[in-house]
């Protein structure tokens, strides 16, 4: 019991030691790091002044800026519009006849369309169904007749039927 009781207190004494060998070693590097941080304080300061002095210095320049500008704007303002003014006038009156020469183009293209389709459809029709009636009357029947014409046995009966 006497050699766990010396165990245990040079293991204490161990640990203690321990302990003040790491806050002596934390001070050293808590003296360094408050050193640095004040170096970095000093610097953001520093940093902090030259960009106010940056900032009154913008202000200067862009108040200068806008005084040349608006004395530019007032002095060229009135040519401008007008020359803009100008061209928009020719640009109205070209689109104008533009958009009319389109228009009167669907109207004339429209027209043709509806003609050619009427008499397209119309001659189709007439045509499928002389064709059809021409082949019942030989004796072919409906099977026969949609086959030779790519048509369905329904559609060569209506047609038969509106005869």
């Amino acid at each position: 019991m006497g050699i766990d009781v010396l165990i245990y207190l040079v293991f204490i004494v161990f640990v203690i030691f321990i302990f003040i060998y790491v806050r002596v070693s934390n001070k050293d590097l808590d003296d360094r790091l408050n050193g640095v941080l004040k170096a970095v304080d000093s610097n953001l300061k520093d940093m902090h002044e030259i960009k106010e002095k940056l900032e009154i210095l913008k202000e200067i320049q862009l108040e200068q800026n806008r005084q040349v500008s608006l004395y530019v704007k007032q002095s060229y303002e009135p040519l401008i519009h007008n020359i803009i003014d100008e061209r928009m006038h020719k640009i109205n009156d070209i689109l104008r006849a533009i958009q009319e020469n389109i228009k009167e183009s669907r109207k004339t293209h429209d027209n043709r369309v509806e003609n050619s389709e009427t008499i397209e459809s119309k001659n189709n029709l007439d045509d499928d169904r002389k064709q059809i009636v021409q082949l019942f009357s030989e004796g072919k029947s409906v099977d026969e007749i949609s086959s030779m014409l790519n048509k369905s046995p329904q559609a060569i009966n209506l047609i038969l039927r509106s005869l």
